[in-house]
């Protein structure tokens, strides 16, 4: 997608006390955290390797913002609470810095590989203005690619 314009990520993170609460009968709070800023360096660093134009990282909590800029990661402080505001609040930030399309994943992919991000791009640039990877179970989304980023709301 390169010709395609700007293309730029958000990854959406909860605050670390509230993250990964169904791992809680066999982690505690602070693998639970770790595990989660891992995941999220991990999602960071195979979007970077991918050659996205920019990957913002949207959360309430600042270890989280501190890691993602460790990581090479806008930091983008959520205002708002829940899912689909801090989605709409990495959109502001992506359309606002002439993106021409966006991705969103999840913080929490620990097997994905920067070719995955490449094959989700490949897909778009023959003119979707959607591209949709669900996960394994197709219960869920690992990955959402909107062209223009507004082209649909959260």
């Amino acid at each position: 997608m390169t010709d395609g314009g700007r293309v730029y990520a958000v990854v959406p993170v909860k605050d670390l006390g509230g993250t990964k609460s169904r791992l809680a009968p066999v982690l505690d709070p602070a693998a639970r955290a770790g595990l989660t800023l891992y995941m999220m360096g991990r999602v960071v660093s195979r979007l970077r390797e991918a050659g996205l134009d920019a990957v913002g990282v949207v959360s309430p909590d600042p270890v989280v913002l501190d890691e993602a800029l460790r990581r090479g990661a806008t930091p983008l402080v959520q205002e708002s609470r829940g899912l689909n505001p801090a989605l709409e609040e990495g959109r502001l930030w992506a359309t606002e810095n002439g993106a021409a399309a966006l991705l969103v994943l999840p913080a929490d992919l620990p097997l994905i590989e920067a070719e995955d991000v490449r094959a989700v791009l490949d897909e778009a640039a023959g003119g979707a203005p959607v591209v949709i990877a669900p996960d394994g179970a197709r219960s869920g989304t690992n990955a959402l690619l909107l062209r223009p980023p507004d082209a649909l709301p959260f």
